[in-house]
Parts: C-alpha cells; sequence; structure tokens
C-alpha cells in the first residue's frame, strides 16, 4: 500500500523527503494552459527555509528538466518509504 497524504498549509512542518514523489500544479505565473493539470516530479533537493525544494520532472517529454516548487504548489505526496 502506497503512503499518500494531502498536504495542507497547517501540515507543512514537515517538507517532503528527497526521493519522494510530489504531485503539484504550476504558479499562475508560470500561464499554464491547463491550471488544473497536476505535474508528478521526484525531490531531488529540500530547501527548508525557503519552504521550497528542486524537483526532476518525471512528466512524458519533460524528463529532463528539473524545477523549483514550492509547498504551496502540493496537492499529493508518495513517500518513498511506502510499503506494498
Amino acid at each position: 500500500m502506497e503512503v499518500r497524504y494531502p498536504v495542507w498549509r497547517e501540515n507543512l512542518g514537515k517538507l517532503p523527503d528527497v526521493g519522494d514523489v510530489i504531485f503539484y500544479k504550476l504558479l499562475p505565473k508560470d500561464s499554464p494552459t491547463n491550471p488544473e493539470r497536476l505535474w508528478r516530479g521526484r525531490v531531488a533537493k529540500v530547501f527548508s527555509i525557503t519552504d521550497c525544494m528542486e524537483v526532476a520532472v518525471l512528466e512524458q517529454g519533460y524528463e529532463s528538466l528539473t524545477e523549483i516548487v514550492m509547498s504551496s504548489q502540493i496537492v499529493q505526496v508518495d513517500s518513498k518509504d511506502s510499503k506494498e
């Protein structure tokens, strides 16, 4: 069973760990063509002071990209420590 939990603002005392897969939405400033689309990425670095992380994008066609994702963009986290 995978460990999944929705990320709410009050739960952000703990940011996702390096290696976790996150689902997130792009910010309006990025002018997404579909603002409700969920993007999937693996956390590469966590910057807890700034409440953001570097993410390796896992979406087909975007695999070589990394981007900075703020914790407020995260919709769901799949923990790397989940057990089947």
